[in-house]
């Protein structure tokens, strides 16, 4: 089952979230969610080549 939550813009690598994704998370999520993708993110990203 394919939702499309999500909707490439014109700018390359920007998306759009659709409505109904926007009405089950709220900011907080969003906010949480970041915190772990950078948490992540450091985890495999080497020292030095940021």
């Amino acid at each position: 089952m394919r939702l499309n939550a999500l909707r490439q813009t014109k700018q390359p690598g920007l998306y759009e979230v659709r409505r109904h994704i926007k009405a089950l998370v709220d900011a907080q999520v969003l906010s949480d969610y970041n915190d772990l993708l950078s948490t992540y993110r450091d985890t495999i990203t080497p020292e030095g080549d940021e």
